[in-house]
Protein backbone atom coordinates (compact mmCIF):
# COMPACT_ATOMS: atom_id res chain seq x y z
CA UNK A 1 0.00 0.00 0.00
CA UNK A 2 1.34 3.43 -0.94
CA UNK A 3 1.87 5.80 2.02
CA UNK A 4 -0.50 8.73 2.28
CA UNK A 5 0.09 12.17 3.69
CA UNK A 6 -1.32 11.02 7.00
CA UNK A 7 1.30 8.25 7.20
CA UNK A 8 4.18 10.68 6.77
CA UNK A 9 5.91 12.55 9.55
CA UNK A 10 4.39 16.00 9.82
CA UNK A 11 5.63 18.87 11.95
CA UNK A 12 4.12 18.88 15.41
CA UNK A 13 1.60 21.64 15.91
CA UNK A 14 3.60 23.37 18.63
CA UNK A 15 6.68 23.70 16.39
CA UNK A 16 4.97 26.14 14.03
CA UNK A 17 2.29 28.72 14.58
CA UNK A 18 0.72 27.98 11.19
CA UNK A 19 1.04 24.93 8.98
CA UNK A 20 0.08 26.10 5.50
CA UNK A 21 -0.81 23.68 2.72
CA UNK A 22 0.38 24.04 -0.85
CA UNK A 23 -0.83 22.05 -3.86
CA UNK A 24 2.20 20.22 -5.21
CA UNK A 25 1.46 21.14 -8.83
CA UNK A 26 2.86 24.00 -10.84
CA UNK A 27 -0.53 25.72 -10.76
CA UNK A 28 0.23 27.27 -7.36
CA UNK A 29 3.70 28.60 -8.23
CA UNK A 30 2.41 32.19 -8.67
CA UNK A 31 0.74 32.13 -5.26
CA UNK A 32 3.72 30.83 -3.29
CA UNK A 33 6.76 32.05 -5.24
CA UNK A 34 7.13 35.31 -3.30
CA UNK A 35 5.27 34.33 -0.15
CA UNK A 36 8.19 34.64 2.29
CA UNK A 37 8.87 38.22 1.22
CA UNK A 38 5.16 39.11 1.23
CA UNK A 39 4.54 37.88 4.78
CA UNK A 40 4.67 40.42 7.61
CA UNK A 41 7.84 40.02 9.68
CA UNK A 42 5.94 38.71 12.69
CA UNK A 43 4.88 35.65 10.66
CA UNK A 44 7.94 34.95 8.53
CA UNK A 45 9.41 32.49 11.02
CA UNK A 46 6.06 30.99 12.01
CA UNK A 47 4.90 29.51 8.71
CA UNK A 48 5.62 25.94 7.66
CA UNK A 49 4.53 25.11 4.10
CA UNK A 50 3.37 21.51 3.53
CA UNK A 51 3.20 20.46 -0.11
CA UNK A 52 1.05 17.56 -1.29
CA UNK A 53 -1.58 16.49 -3.79
CA UNK A 54 -5.04 18.07 -3.61
CA UNK A 55 -6.42 14.95 -1.95
CA UNK A 56 -3.49 14.81 0.47
CA UNK A 57 -4.18 18.37 1.59
CA UNK A 58 -7.92 17.71 1.76
CA UNK A 59 -7.42 14.87 4.22
CA UNK A 60 -4.70 16.61 6.21
CA UNK A 61 -6.67 19.73 7.09
CA UNK A 62 -9.77 17.88 8.30
CA UNK A 63 -7.47 15.64 10.35
CA UNK A 64 -6.02 18.71 12.08
CA UNK A 65 -2.58 18.51 10.46
CA UNK A 66 -2.89 21.91 8.76
CA UNK A 67 -4.30 25.25 9.87
CA UNK A 68 -4.70 26.86 6.42
CA UNK A 69 -4.66 25.28 2.99
CA UNK A 70 -6.05 25.24 -0.51
CA UNK A 71 -8.49 22.34 -0.81
CA UNK A 72 -10.54 20.90 -3.63
CA UNK A 73 -13.75 22.88 -4.01
CA UNK A 74 -15.73 19.65 -3.85
CA UNK A 75 -14.01 18.75 -0.58
CA UNK A 76 -14.83 22.13 0.94
CA UNK A 77 -18.43 21.65 -0.14
CA UNK A 78 -18.61 18.42 1.84
CA UNK A 79 -16.77 19.67 4.95
CA UNK A 80 -18.24 23.12 5.60
CA UNK A 81 -18.92 22.07 9.18
CA UNK A 82 -15.15 21.97 9.77
CA UNK A 83 -13.74 24.42 7.23
CA UNK A 84 -14.22 28.15 6.66
CA UNK A 85 -13.79 29.59 3.19
CA UNK A 86 -11.23 32.41 2.93
CA UNK A 87 -12.34 34.55 -0.04
CA UNK A 88 -10.01 36.49 -2.28
CA UNK A 89 -8.08 33.66 -3.90
CA UNK A 90 -8.79 30.53 -5.90
CA UNK A 91 -7.34 28.19 -8.48
CA UNK A 92 -9.77 28.54 -11.35
CA UNK A 93 -10.16 28.81 -15.08
CA UNK A 94 -12.41 31.02 -17.17
CA UNK A 95 -12.16 28.65 -20.14
CA UNK A 96 -9.62 26.14 -21.38
CA UNK A 97 -7.24 25.20 -18.55
CA UNK A 98 -5.23 22.41 -20.25
CA UNK A 99 -4.58 20.61 -16.96
CA UNK A 100 -7.94 18.94 -16.25
CA UNK A 101 -8.66 16.64 -19.15
CA UNK A 102 -10.80 13.65 -19.99
CA UNK A 103 -8.61 11.74 -22.44
CA UNK A 104 -11.24 9.69 -24.19
CA UNK A 105 -12.31 7.61 -27.17
CA UNK A 106 -15.73 9.29 -26.99
CA UNK A 107 -17.29 12.70 -26.38
CA UNK A 108 -19.24 13.64 -23.27
CA UNK A 109 -22.52 13.31 -25.17
CA UNK A 110 -21.50 9.88 -26.53
CA UNK A 111 -21.01 8.11 -23.21
CA UNK A 112 -22.96 4.85 -23.09
CA UNK A 113 -21.76 3.14 -19.96
CA UNK A 114 -18.08 2.73 -20.80
CA UNK A 115 -15.73 2.62 -17.78
CA UNK A 116 -13.98 5.88 -16.91
CA UNK A 117 -10.75 5.89 -14.91
CA UNK A 118 -10.41 8.75 -12.40
CA UNK A 119 -7.24 9.54 -10.38
CA UNK A 120 -7.01 9.06 -6.63
CA UNK A 121 -5.61 12.56 -6.03
CA UNK A 122 -8.58 14.62 -7.22
CA UNK A 123 -12.00 15.53 -5.86
CA UNK A 124 -13.34 18.57 -7.74
CA UNK A 125 -12.52 17.22 -11.20
CA UNK A 126 -14.29 13.93 -10.46
CA UNK A 127 -17.42 15.75 -9.35
CA UNK A 128 -17.33 18.06 -12.36
CA UNK A 129 -16.87 15.16 -14.76
CA UNK A 130 -19.87 13.41 -13.28
CA UNK A 131 -22.02 16.52 -13.65
CA UNK A 132 -20.95 17.10 -17.25
CA UNK A 133 -21.56 13.54 -18.42
CA UNK A 134 -24.92 13.47 -16.69
CA UNK A 135 -25.81 16.78 -18.34
CA UNK A 136 -24.83 15.58 -21.81
CA UNK A 137 -26.03 11.97 -21.64
CA UNK A 138 -28.88 12.17 -19.15
CA UNK A 139 -27.34 9.27 -17.20
CA UNK A 140 -25.42 9.34 -13.93
CA UNK A 141 -21.98 7.81 -14.74
CA UNK A 142 -20.83 7.35 -11.15
CA UNK A 143 -21.00 3.57 -11.15
CA UNK A 144 -18.74 3.52 -14.22
CA UNK A 145 -15.95 5.42 -12.43
CA UNK A 146 -12.89 3.34 -11.58
CA UNK A 147 -10.27 4.93 -9.31
CA UNK A 148 -6.65 4.50 -10.39
CA UNK A 149 -3.40 5.49 -8.60
CA UNK A 150 -2.41 8.80 -10.15
CA UNK A 151 1.19 7.72 -10.72
CA UNK A 152 -0.07 4.87 -12.95
CA UNK A 153 -1.60 7.18 -15.54
CA UNK A 154 0.13 5.52 -18.50
CA UNK A 155 -1.29 2.15 -17.54
CA UNK A 156 -4.76 3.64 -17.11
CA UNK A 157 -4.51 5.17 -20.57
CA UNK A 158 -3.80 1.72 -21.97
CA UNK A 159 -6.50 -0.07 -19.99
CA UNK A 160 -9.53 2.24 -20.17
CA UNK A 161 -11.41 3.97 -22.98
CA UNK A 162 -11.53 7.21 -20.98
CA UNK A 163 -9.15 8.56 -18.35
CA UNK A 164 -9.41 11.70 -16.23
CA UNK A 165 -6.01 13.32 -15.76
CA UNK A 166 -5.20 16.46 -13.79
CA UNK A 167 -2.38 18.82 -12.90
CA UNK A 168 1.15 18.57 -14.25
CA UNK A 169 0.51 15.12 -15.73
CA UNK A 170 -2.37 16.41 -17.83
CA UNK A 171 -0.40 19.43 -19.00
CA UNK A 172 2.55 17.25 -19.98
CA UNK A 173 0.31 14.78 -21.81
CA UNK A 174 -1.40 17.54 -23.74
CA UNK A 175 1.86 19.03 -24.92
CA UNK A 176 3.25 15.68 -25.94
CA UNK A 177 6.09 15.54 -23.45
CA UNK A 178 4.81 12.47 -21.63
CA UNK A 179 5.77 9.16 -23.23
CA UNK A 180 2.18 8.05 -22.78
CA UNK A 181 1.18 10.48 -25.51
CA UNK A 182 3.35 8.59 -27.96
CA UNK A 183 2.44 5.06 -26.89
CA UNK A 184 0.95 2.94 -29.69
CA UNK A 185 -2.77 2.49 -29.27
CA UNK A 186 -3.33 5.81 -27.50
CA UNK A 187 -3.37 8.05 -30.54
CA UNK A 188 -7.14 7.69 -31.02
CA UNK A 189 -7.89 9.27 -27.66
CA UNK A 190 -8.77 12.96 -27.68
CA UNK A 191 -8.56 15.43 -24.78
CA UNK A 192 -11.71 17.10 -23.52
CA UNK A 193 -10.94 20.17 -21.42
CA UNK A 194 -13.35 20.07 -18.47
CA UNK A 195 -13.00 23.78 -17.71
CA UNK A 196 -14.16 24.61 -21.24
CA UNK A 197 -17.05 22.16 -20.93
CA UNK A 198 -18.02 23.52 -17.49
CA UNK A 199 -18.10 27.10 -18.73
CA UNK A 200 -20.26 26.07 -21.70
CA UNK A 201 -22.61 24.26 -19.31
CA UNK A 202 -22.86 26.90 -16.56
CA UNK A 203 -21.46 30.15 -17.95
CA UNK A 204 -19.23 30.28 -14.85
CA UNK A 205 -15.54 29.80 -14.18
CA UNK A 206 -14.52 26.38 -12.96
CA UNK A 207 -13.10 26.73 -9.44
CA UNK A 208 -10.81 23.80 -8.78
CA UNK A 209 -9.57 24.85 -5.36
CA UNK A 210 -10.29 27.41 -2.66
CA UNK A 211 -8.30 28.46 0.39
CA UNK A 212 -9.79 27.52 3.75
CA UNK A 213 -8.97 27.48 7.45
CA UNK A 214 -9.98 24.99 10.06
CA UNK A 215 -12.94 26.71 11.68
CA UNK A 216 -11.93 25.82 15.23
CA UNK A 217 -8.44 27.30 14.73
CA UNK A 218 -9.81 30.39 12.99
CA UNK A 219 -11.87 31.37 16.04
CA UNK A 220 -8.70 32.47 17.83
CA UNK A 221 -6.44 33.28 14.86
CA UNK A 222 -8.49 35.45 12.52
CA UNK A 223 -5.81 38.16 12.36
CA UNK A 224 -3.10 35.69 11.36
CA UNK A 225 -5.37 34.10 8.75
CA UNK A 226 -6.04 37.50 7.17
CA UNK A 227 -2.33 38.30 7.15
CA UNK A 228 -1.45 35.01 5.44
CA UNK A 229 -4.19 35.42 2.82
CA UNK A 230 -3.09 39.00 2.12
CA UNK A 231 0.48 37.74 1.64
CA UNK A 232 -0.62 34.95 -0.71
CA UNK A 233 -2.62 37.42 -2.81
CA UNK A 234 0.27 39.88 -2.85
CA UNK A 235 2.68 37.12 -3.91
CA UNK A 236 0.33 36.10 -6.72
CA UNK A 237 -0.17 39.64 -7.98
CA UNK A 238 3.53 40.46 -7.99
CA UNK A 239 4.46 37.19 -9.72
CA UNK A 240 1.93 37.59 -12.52
CA UNK A 241 3.09 41.15 -13.20
CA UNK A 242 6.81 40.32 -13.09
CA UNK A 243 8.58 38.77 -16.08
CA UNK A 244 11.80 38.31 -14.03
CA UNK A 245 9.93 36.35 -11.36
CA UNK A 246 8.31 34.12 -13.96
CA UNK A 247 11.65 33.53 -15.66
CA UNK A 248 13.27 32.66 -12.34
CA UNK A 249 10.55 30.12 -11.56
CA UNK A 250 10.89 28.57 -15.00
CA UNK A 251 14.62 27.87 -14.58
CA UNK A 252 14.05 24.76 -12.53
CA UNK A 253 10.60 23.84 -13.81
CA UNK A 254 11.58 23.56 -17.47
CA UNK A 255 13.88 20.64 -16.71
CA UNK A 256 11.66 19.17 -14.01
CA UNK A 257 8.47 19.17 -16.11
CA UNK A 258 9.87 19.01 -19.68
CA UNK A 259 7.56 21.94 -20.45
CA UNK A 260 8.92 25.00 -22.19
CA UNK A 261 9.08 28.41 -20.57
CA UNK A 262 6.48 29.75 -22.99
CA UNK A 263 4.05 26.95 -22.08
CA UNK A 264 4.55 27.53 -18.36
CA UNK A 265 4.06 31.29 -18.64
CA UNK A 266 0.95 30.86 -20.78
CA UNK A 267 -0.45 28.40 -18.26
CA UNK A 268 0.02 30.81 -15.34
CA UNK A 269 -1.08 33.99 -17.07
CA UNK A 270 -3.71 32.81 -19.57
CA UNK A 271 -5.06 29.35 -18.72
CA UNK A 272 -5.38 29.81 -14.97
CA UNK A 273 -7.29 32.40 -13.01
CA UNK A 274 -6.59 33.06 -9.34
CA UNK A 275 -9.31 35.57 -8.67
CA UNK A 276 -12.47 35.74 -6.61
CA UNK A 277 -15.71 37.29 -7.83
CA UNK A 278 -19.46 36.76 -7.75
CA UNK A 279 -18.99 34.32 -10.62
CA UNK A 280 -16.45 32.30 -8.65
CA UNK A 281 -18.76 32.28 -5.64
CA UNK A 282 -21.69 31.13 -7.79
CA UNK A 283 -19.60 28.31 -9.23
CA UNK A 284 -18.60 27.14 -5.74
CA UNK A 285 -22.25 27.23 -4.64
CA UNK A 286 -23.31 25.26 -7.72
CA UNK A 287 -20.73 22.60 -6.99
CA UNK A 288 -21.74 22.54 -3.34
CA UNK A 289 -25.34 21.88 -4.36
CA UNK A 290 -24.15 19.12 -6.65
CA UNK A 291 -22.13 17.45 -3.87
CA UNK A 292 -25.22 17.42 -1.66
CA UNK A 293 -26.90 15.07 -4.11
CA UNK A 294 -24.03 12.83 -5.22
CA UNK A 295 -22.05 9.84 -4.04
CA UNK A 296 -18.78 11.11 -5.52
CA UNK A 297 -17.32 11.33 -2.02
CA UNK A 298 -17.25 7.56 -1.77
CA UNK A 299 -14.66 7.47 -4.54
CA UNK A 300 -12.05 9.72 -2.98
Amino acid sequence: MRPTLLDKALPAKDLFAIRLGRIGFINTVPVYHGLQQALPKNLQSQIHVVSNTPMGLNKAIVAGHLELSPVSTAWYAQHQDQLTLLPGLSVSSLGSVESVLLVSDFGLHQWQGQPIAVPDDSATSVAVLRALIQHHSGIDPLDAFVVYPAHLQEQALRDYPAVLTIGDRALAWLHGQNTAALTPGLTTKQPIDLATAWQAFTGEPLVFAVWVARSEWLKTHETEAIQVMDALIKSKNEFLSSEPSQHEACKTLVSATALSESILKHYWTQSLDYGWSEGHQASVERLSALMTHTRVSCLV
